[in-house]
């Protein structure tokens, strides 16, 4: 409850995955650049890069890099890079390098960021075991949908579908949930226009690490093929195919280049 809260508060002023920030006059603390990933955080704030955007480069979960995003505008070192940017909630003076509480703890939060990211879908999966009863793993499904953690709701979702194909209440959440990755992939991960590109050829790939869906679609990317036509001819779902593609997009095995002019 205590995140879910945090998350309502901190939409309330991130309420978009395509705003864009850039930094104001007021320089942050030594704090963000005594740790990398906060470094690399907040290198990735340039004016141009929307809030989509830097979660896919950073491949950060949405709960962390949202919370700090938050912080650095809710002190003042960033700003909502628009005609009428929001006033920052705190402003500690000009020029102060001087954090409060939260603010010091958010920082020092980015220091696990990365733990926080190879742990949650485990700790996720974890939660949602066969042994907890099938509302309490709804529920959680529910919350995770909230936050805008789709796809972790998608793997719990996924799971309670396995073992309830004719639950008609889950067969609809699961429904909602699909939608909503697939209406988010294709407008900030995956642009249906884009054409993926391999970054590391098919035979340098070690071949034990490939699933058959993987592999499929990674044969089918020629650098003239855009997203969507490749999910068209994809033999799975479009909305597996579209997180299998941005799971290799986010693994650094294929990237998105933009069609030929005219095409």
């Amino acid at each position: 409850l205590k995140r879910f809260d945090e998350m309502q508060r901190i939409r309330q002023v991130l309420h978009d995955p395509e705003i864009v920030l850039c930094y104001t006059s007021k320089p942050p603390p030594p704090e963000v650049f005594s740790n990398r990933m906060a470094r690399t955080l907040y290198s990735t704030i340039d004016g141009e890069r929307s809030i989509a955007e830097i979660l896919l480069h950073v491949h950060g979960s949405e709960y962390p890099v949202y919370k700090f995003l938050f912080e650095l505008h809710r002190n003042g070192y960033v700003e909502i890079a628009a005609s009428k940017p929001l006033e920052p909630i705190v402003d500690s003076g000009p020029g102060s390098s001087r954090l409060d509480g939260s603010a010091r703890r958010s920082f020092e939060a980015v220091a696990e960021l990365r733990v926080v990211e190879e742990l949650a879908p485990k700790a996720i999966r974890c939660s949602a075991t066969k042994t907890a009863p099938m509302e309490t793993r709804l529920a959680e499904a529910r919350g995770l949908m909230t936050e805008g953690q789709i796809e972790f709701a998608l793997d719990i979702l996924d799971q309670l579908f396995r073992e309830n194909p004719n639950d008609d209440s889950l067969r609809r959440l699961t429904a909602e949930a699909e939608a909503a990755f697939v209406d988010r992939a294709y407008r900030h991960y995956l642009p249906p226009n884009k054409i993926p590109v391999l970054v590391t050829p098919i035979d340098q790939l070690e071949a034990t690490k490939i699933s058959p869906p993987d592999f499929f679609l990674l044969s089918r990317i020629d650098g003239a093929w855009d997203v969507k036509s490749i999910i068209q001819i994809a033999p799975i779902r479009e909305v597996d195919a579209l997180r299998t593609l941005k799971r290799l997009r986010e693994a650094g095995t294929i990237r998105l280049i933009d069609p030929p002019a005219g095409a």
